[in-house]
C-alpha cells in the first residue's frame, strides 16, 4: 500500500513540475513590450528639418544632380540666380526644338525654378546676383566635371545657409544658426 501511495505521490509530483515547466503567454508578451521600450529610447532622434532647411538641401542635390548630368549628356548647364529666385538652365546651340542660347532645363519632375520666400536673402560670390533670371547663369557646369567656383549663401530669420564649390564636385553645405 505504502507503495502505491508513493507511486502516486510520484506521478502527483511530476505532474506539478511539468507544468511549471516554460513562460505563460502573459510573461513572453511582457518581456517583448519591455523590450520595445528600451530599444525606443535608445534609438537616436533627429531633428525635423525645417522648409527652409528641406528647400537647401534640395538646391543642394540640384547642383550635383546638373553637374553629373553635364558630364553625361555632354552638355554645359548652368545655374541663374537672382533675388527673386533661381533657374536652371542649359545652352542650346540652335538645334531644331529650341533656339540658341541658354533656355530652361526641362526633365520630366525635375523642379528646375525656384522662388525665393519673402524675407529670404540671397548672394552669389565672386559673381554677384544677376538683375533677372533670363541673363547668363553665375554657376555654370561643365561637360568635363568642372564647376565655377562659389559660395552661394541663403539667410531667413533663423538660419544662414552657405553652398560652396571649389570647382570640382560635390557642391558642399555649410548651416549655422543667425548671425
Amino acid at each position: 500500500m505504502k507503495m502505491i501511495l508513493r507511486t502516486g505521490s510520484l506521478i502527483k509530483n511530476n505532474l506539478q513540475l511539468t507544468a511549471h515547466c516554460g513562460f505563460t503567454l502573459l510573461e513572453v508578451l511582457l518581456a517583448i513590450v519591455l523590450m520595445a521600450l528600451a530599444a525606443s529610447l535608445v534609438v537616436p532622434t533627429y531633428p525635423s528639418l525645417s522648409q527652409a532647411d528641406a528647400r537647401i538641401r534640395q538646391l543642394q542635390s540640384l547642383l550635383n544632380w546638373a553637374g553629373n548630368r553635364a558630364v553625361e549628356n555632354d552638355r554645359l548647364i548652368g545655374l541663374n540666380v537672382s533675388k527673386k529666385g533661381y533657374t536652371l538652365v542649359v545652352l542650346n546651340m540652335g538645334d531644331s526644338v529650341k533656339s540658341p542660347g541658354w533656355n530652361t532645363y526641362q526633365s520630366g519632375r525635375l523642379a528646375s525654378h525656384f522662388d525665393w520666400p519673402d524675407g529670404w536673402q540671397v548672394t552669389v560670390e565672386p559673381q554677384g546676383l544677376n538683375q533677372n533670371l533670363t541673363q547668363k547663369p553665375q554657376i555654370l557646369f561643365l561637360p568635363d566635371g568642372q564647376i565655377t567656383p562659389f559660395n552661394l549663401s541663403v539667410e531667413d530669420n533663423k538660419s544662414v545657409w552657405t553652398l560652396q564649390s571649389s570647382g570640382l564636385l560635390p557642391v558642399q553645405l555649410q548651416t549655422s544658426g543667425r548671425r
